[in-house]
């Protein structure tokens, strides 16, 4: 045993702690156990290193410099081994670094800043069926209206946030959503009698935060479902909207099998 100091830049040994020792075939072996999160690597200049890295941490992101040659993972944990021989063209001062950092994918706070980007959708396909709801129906809705009903949107993910820090995720994120919901609809009744447009919007605010809920809980398949899902809803626009008068505010009565020559 040699003693020796792990600081935040490596392993120092004092010279003095070297006196009389010898290593058989001039090898060393080190052998540290840490705790903690955050990036750990190894850097070496050795000619030859052979690494084995483990650990309880289930989604682990190694170095891309050098990958390792086996890894293993599961629920528990990780073990990862690397080889590192030096090459005869490489320079003797050249350091191969070696090491991982931790992936917090399912955390509540990195599950928050995923439902935070998902905002300006929720609230712009919000405001747009409000659009087509007083278009339609010529019932005039003002700015502040619709800056109110975005603003409960955007307390919808503080609330998110405070709640998860109390009683979970999954807990917050229905609650705050039923909140939010409820307090849009008995906000949007008040000034909009158009009963089929206030039931769209209702089913547009369950159905966003289901599919959303759905896609903060997915990882690797989650840019795909979320592109099609989008791609779908605007689908959906165009096609119910597609035969709209926008100057006449009301559904063209023009016959879509009349083609113009």
């Amino acid at each position: 045993d040699i003693p020796a100091q792990l600081t935040s830049e490596g392993i120092f040994i004092p010279a003095h702690a070297l006196t009389n020792k010898t290593f058989y075939d001039k090898s060393l072996e080190i052998e540290i156990t840490a705790r903690g999160t955050g990036k750990i690597h190894y850097s070496t200049k050795a000619d030859k290193d052979d690494i084995t890295l483990y650990g309880n941490w289930p989604k682990p992101k190694f170095f891309e410099e050098l990958l390792p040659t086996s890894t293993q993972l599961n629920t528990k944990g990780f073990q990862a081994q690397w080889t590192i021989n030096a090459l005869k063209s490489m320079d003797i001062r050249d350091t191969k670094t070696v090491g991982m950092t931790h992936l917090w994918t399912g955390s509540d706070y990195s599950m928050i800043e995923r439902a935070i980007k998902y905002g300006i959708l929720f609230i712009c396909l919000t405001f747009i069926l409000m659009f087509l709801g007083e278009v339609t129906s010529k019932n005039p809705i003002h700015p502040l209206q619709y800056g109110l009903v975005g603003l409960a949107i955007c307390m919808f993910y503080l609330l998110l946030l405070a709640l998860s820090e109390n009683i979970g995720f999954n807990w917050a994120y229905w609650t705050s959503t039923s909140v939010v919901t409820g307090l849009n609809l008995f906000y949007i009744l008040g000034f909009f009698k158009n009963s089929k447009f206030v039931k769209m919007i209702f089913f547009e605010q369950v159905g966003l935060s289901i599919f959303f809920y759905v896609l903060l809980t997915l990882e690797e398949k989650a840019f795909l479902v979320g592109t099609l899902g989008l791609f779908a809803v605007l689908a959906f626009l165009m096609i119910s909207t597609r035969r709209f008068d926008w100057y006449a505010g009301s559904i063209s009565a023009k016959n879509e099998n009349q083609l113009g020559s």
